[in-house]
């Protein structure tokens, strides 16, 4: 919450009414930002609240403080026209990244393993697949970190199309397979670079469901002119 935030407090009551609309429209990426000032604004009082604004919100690196003005109209109506030195879009893509390091900093899990043997990519996860009846976030963003860390040493490693096996364990007996939800493991391969897409002409796969004591899942991923091959070994 702004009113939370150090800087703020260190400005008077209209600066403050300034800051929350400037940052509202900054936010909001408006090249035309209304402030609740009418008559003069002073070059000062802009700089004090500007500096609050990027001191208490690191993440609004994207503002050009040189390329602000401020505008007036015959009516005494001021508003502040920010530059921006990435579009809207640019400011999200690169939040996300930002995001997702800070959230994998946190979350990476040692029981997490990989093992490429024979082109074979495997890929143990020590837990089972969420599933669609009860599907929380934190287990999709804790699978997704964690198989994105660690396969990110295979990025590159498949150019064609890409076949996923996938077997799901868990502690519950009869549970339906097509209740799994497989999406983090593909999400997680395009973010480590391992595969490139998850559309049809880049990637096709299958579930297996088994019943065991200890959670987990494995994943195999492999060129999907090997599947026939690879399907020939494994125990249904």
């Amino acid at each position: 919450m702004i009113v939370d935030r150090y800087y703020y407090h260190q400005l008077n009551k209209q600066e403050q009414a300034i800051y929350k609309a400037f940052y509202k429209g900054v936010m909001s990426h408006q090249e035309i930002i209304p402030i609740p000032v009418r008559g003069e604004f002073s070059q000062e009082s802009f700089e004090r609240i500007f500096m609050a604004i990027t001191r208490d919100n690191p993440l609004i690196y994207f503002l050009n403080q040189s390329a602000c003005s401020t505008a007036s109209d015959m009516f005494g109506h001021i508003a502040i026209c920010p530059q921006y030195f990435f579009t809207k879009e640019k400011v999200k893509e690169y939040n996300k990244n930002v995001e997702f390091e800070y959230e994998k900093i946190k979350s990476v899990d040692d029981n997490y393993k990989t093992d490429l043997k024979d082109d074979v990519l495997k890929i143990y996860v020590p837990e089972t697949l969420p599933s669609f009846k009860n599907l929380k976030t934190h287990t999709y963003k804790r699978i997704l970190l964690n198989v994105a860390e660690i396969t990110k040493q295979y990025k590159g490693l498949f150019s064609n199309e890409v076949f996923i096996y996938i077997k799901v364990c868990d502690n519950i007996q009869g549970w339906d397979i097509d209740n799994k939800y497989v999406k983090p493991i593909a999400d997680a391969l395009i973010i480590s670079g391992v595969i490139q897409d998850d559309n049809m002409s880049k990637m096709f796969y299958c579930a297996k469901g088994e019943f065991s004591e200890i959670p987990h899942t494995i994943i195999y991923v492999l060129d999907g002119k090997k599947m026939e091959q690879f399907l020939k070994k494994v125990e249904f």
